[in-house]
Order: structure tokens, then sequence, then C-alpha cells
């Protein structure tokens, strides 16, 4: 396999597309799956079905339904029902039901919403506004650190709550570490298994 796939401008993709490379600038929507070693995206691009991904560049507005990636790095706006990726890296608005990543960092830049993230290490951060915030259900992972999320759960063995979190549930297993600006209405030390 080691073919490229130029869009330009504008295009609807109705097959599923099995590549070595997707390079699309512009407004392109793909309503099948797709297979590829390498995906770059400038512009706006929606993904409609299953999309398998070693890596993964987006700056713009990407949507997708599904997508299994190995490196994904997002400046822009994300929309997705599922994301399962190895490493990941958004700097922007992301809003996901389902987020599953080894290594996540994402750095806000306006109201993100994330229903369920379960992680190996994630940093959540911001810039100078309040305004930016992440809003989820449940947060896990074995090393968390949060700043301006609001969750009903969060669960690992280290976690650091920094400025502006509010969480309802803080469960950890090892250590963790609260912002005097952060509200927890309730701490569970959980045992090691």
């Amino acid at each position: 396999m080691d073919y490229k796939l130029r869009l330009i401008g504008q295009s609807r993709q109705c097959e599923p597309i099995q590549t070595d490379m997707i390079i699309a600038q512009g407004h392109h929507h793909f309503d099948a799956s797709i297979e590829a070693r390498e995906v770059n995206t400038t512009g706006s691009c929606i993904m409609n079905e299953m999309a398998q991904i070693k890596k993964l560049k987006s700056g713009g507005h990407l949507q997708m339904n599904q997508a299994r990636l190995e490196h994904f790095h997002a400046r822009g706006s994300i929309k997705a029902r599922c994301i399962e990726a190895k490493n990941m890296k958004v700097l922007g608005i992301i809003r996901v039901k389902n987020l599953e990543v080894e290594y996540g960092e994402i750095t806000m830049k306006g109201v993100c919403r994330i229903n369920f993230i379960n992680a190996v290490e994630l940093q959540v951060r911001t810039g100078f506004s309040l305004s930016k915030r992440l809003i989820g259900e449940k947060i896990t992972g074995k090393s968390i650190q949060l700043t301006n999320t609001e969750a009903n759960i969060v669960r690992g063995e280290h976690v650091v709550l920094g400025e502006n979190c509010k969480i309802n549930t803080l469960y950890y297993k090892k250590q963790y570490t609260i912002a005097n600006s952060a509200n927890v209405k309730r701490i569970v030390k959980e045992n090691l298994l």
C-alpha cells in the first residue's frame, strides 16, 4: 500500500478508502470507512464511519463517528462519538462521548465536553480565560492532571486537581493534590489490588 489521495476544495467520498496517505484541504465528507497510515486535514473534514489511522493531523474542524488512532494531533475543533488513541495532543475545543487514550494532552480554547475518559496519563490545561473548561461525567486513569474541569467522578492512582476544578467524588489509590480554588465534595481512598 503506497497510495496517496490528495483532495483540494470540496468532495464527498462514498466508497471505503484504504490507502497510505490522505491529504485533504477544504471541505470533505467521507461516508464510508477509512484505513490509512497517515491523514492530514486542513479546513473541514467529516468521517461518518470507522476511521483506522496510524497518524492523524487535523487543523480546522474535524468530525468523526468512531476512530482508532495511534498518533492524533489536532488544532481547532473536534467532535466525535468514540475515539481510541495511543498518543493524543489537542489544542482547541473537543467534544466526544467516549475517549480512550494512553497518553493524552488537551489544551482548551473554549468549553470542551467529554462524557467518559479512560486514560493511562491525561493532562488537561487552559490558557488565561476562565470560560475555557472541560465538562465530563467520569474521568479515570493512572496519572491525571486537570485544570478548569467539572466532573461527577475522577478516579486515578495519582491525581492533581488544579485551579477551578469542580468534582463531586474523587477516588484515588496512591496520592492526590487539590488546588485552593478547586472544589471536591467527597474524597475516597481505594485499596490497591
